[in-house]
């Protein structure tokens, strides 16, 4: 049986469980095997498992630590994972903002409670060295809302700019950790991309070009009302998976096409 507690305390005692969330809990709680993460290429003789050999799609170098060799807010002090071999890492989380060029629904980007301009001196050095500054379709993937009214769309990360709607190393401790340990993680993700989408909009360092396209843009104003326009779950990329009698792998595909 499980107990949960959004709301009033309710005990559940049915014959079978199905966990139907983003982070997979049902999996740890019941004392069954999991994991998470990368699987090793030799774990399920899978191609395209364990660490793989890419690079960002960055188009001009720029140094990535301060003056007295500290690493800039938002870079990763993690080693690439060796190819083949398997880690503990998950995809980077998000927020998946609403947002719309709806003049009439929009509400601006807040200024996070946290919000300093120096934690965004990567983006800023970057968007200095290139020869084109990015527009904010470019900086972010932008999905409309199929038949949804007052152009509403998805806000998610875009393989078009390396540094996007997801920060390396933010999601670290989320899949195992307990409740106060999570919700700073979600404090931390909402405040680096409420945080990124203000820089962008306001800061005077900003390329006119992407800061002109940034301003588009908005929160839709009538969506998610008690909760400043921002969603209320984290957008958990991947959880906890179980580990059963067999494990759905590379050969099941190939084999069933």
């Amino acid at each position: 049986e499980i107990t949960t507690k959004c709301g009033q305390e309710r005990t559940w005692a049915p014959s079978q469980f199905i966990d139907a969330s983003y982070e997979g809990d049902l999996v740890r709680l019941g004392n069954v095997s999991y994991t998470y993460g990368r699987e090793a290429r030799a774990t399920y003789e899978e191609d395209l498992a364990g660490g793989l050999d890419f690079a960002p799609p960055f188009k001009a170098n720029v140094s990535a630590t301060w003056d007295n060799g500290t690493l800039l807010k938002y870079v990763s002090s993690r080693k690439p994972t060796v190819l083949g071999e398997a880690d503990k890492g998950v995809m980077a989380f998000s927020y998946r903002l609403c947002v719309t060029k709806n003049t009439t629904n929009q509400a601006p980007f807040p200024k996070p409670a946290g919000y300093a301009p120096e934690n965004f001196e990567l983006m800023r050095r970057y968007m200095t060295a290139l020869k084109s500054p990015p527009a904010f379709t470019t900086i972010f993937g932008v999905y409309p809302y199929r038949g949804y009214p007052k152009q509403k769309h998805d806000l998610c990360d875009a393989n078009t700019f390396p540094i996007t709607s997801d920060a390396p190393d933010l999601s670290d401790g989320y899949v195992e950790g307990v409740e106060k340990i999570r919700e700073e993680i979600r404090s931390n993700v909402k405040e680096y991309v409420l945080g990124y989408l203000y820089w962008l909009a306001n800061d005077p360092s900003v390329p006119e070009l992407t800061q002109n396209t940034t301003r588009e843009w908005g929160l839709c104003a009538d969506e998610f009302k008690d909760n400043h326009n921002v969603p209320y779950q984290m957008y958990v990329r991947e959880g906890l998976r179980l580990v059963g009698d067999h494990v759905f792998s590379e050969a099941d595909w190939t084999k069933a096409r």
